[in-house]
């Protein structure tokens, strides 16, 4: 077993790679879904993430979220709120209040944040919130994400198995290349590393974690791991 940890170089805060302008936006006076973006010849996106992100002047009092088919994370100036699952079995409109202790914690203007997972391919539909049950129209920006936490190693290039057991849910990239995803509930606990993608001396990895990890570090192990 391989250890690799990310200690010795910081984890790369994701909002904070946005806040420095390096990833291009599209500005629309309606939320589009992820397939309605004009990308890719005006194919729109097929798979990934999508951040929806709106300004308002004051911190809001309630969320309504409505028909999201994936996994959306809710978040007021990055902080998290909530998180909808619907392979859960949401079916109705998420009422989301915020109380005073989150209130207090966030300046103005206050960016709403909804950063939204494809899990599947429901592709029908739409996605849609609403601050305050205001009539009022925002703008809304949407990102592409390839982003995350970055480190470097050096590791045999052989096949191996990346085993995340100390990280929640996310994507891990190894120089270049998309290994999948990850999530904690399993079963799954190992994602498959094929020895071409891998070479002599340092090899990148990336990892994209959409909640927290309780250590720093992965491990390359021989075989792979189900709980």
């Amino acid at each position: 077993m391989e250890q690799m940890n990310f200690n010795q170089r910081p984890p790369l805060m994701f909002f904070k790679t946005l806040q420095r302008g390096h990833m291009k936006s599209v500005e629309s006076d309606k939320v589009l879904s992820m397939e309605e973006l004009p990308i890719n010849n005006n194919g729109g996106q097929g798979y990934g993430f999508i951040l929806y992100q709106t300004e308002i002047s004051q911190v809001p009092r309630e969320i309504s979220i409505d028909n999201v088919l994936d996994r959306a994370q809710v978040l007021l100036n990055s902080l998290p709120v909530h998180t909808y699952d619907a392979s859960l079995g949401y079916k109705s409109t998420i009422e989301l209040k915020i109380d005073d202790k989150v209130s207090s914690q966030l300046e103005m203007p206050c960016k709403v944040e909804i950063l939204v997972e494809n899990m599947g391919r429901s592709n029908y539909g739409g996605t849609w919130f609403s601050v305050d049950k205001s009539s009022k129209s925002h703008k809304a920006e949407m990102e592409n994400l390839p982003s995350g936490i970055q480190s470097r190693s050096f590791i045999k290039p052989k096949d191996t198995f990346l085993l995340m057991k100390n990280w929640t849910k996310g994507v891990c990239f190894i120089n270049g290349h998309n290994l999948g995803r990850y999530w904690s509930k399993g079963p799954q606990q190992t994602l498959y590393v094929p020895a071409p993608w891998l070479q002599k001396g340092q090899n990148e990895l990336i990892i994209f974690e959409l909640h927290s990890f309780s250590s720093a570090d992965v491990s390359f192990v021989e075989s792979q791991i189900f709980n």
